[in-house]
């Protein structure tokens, strides 16, 4: 059994298949790629909010 992790960005959802821009390697090896996943394939999903835009007073 071989496992794949997707980190990216949200397009659409319709409850079938999630669909994401996943985002570039860090190394640049691979260019930043748009994916359709299937339902039936997803074995968790740990959403991770935005990072805020404003920077916390020292």
């Amino acid at each position: 059994m071989k496992f794949r992790d997707y980190v990216g960005h949200v397009r659409s959802w319709d409850g079938q298949t999630l669909e994401m821009t996943r985002d570039a390697a860090a190394n640049g090896s691979r260019p930043e790629q748009r994916v359709s996943i299937p339902a039936d394939t997803i074995v968790t999903v740990k959403p991770v909010p935005e990072r805020s835009m404003t920077r916390p007073r020292p």
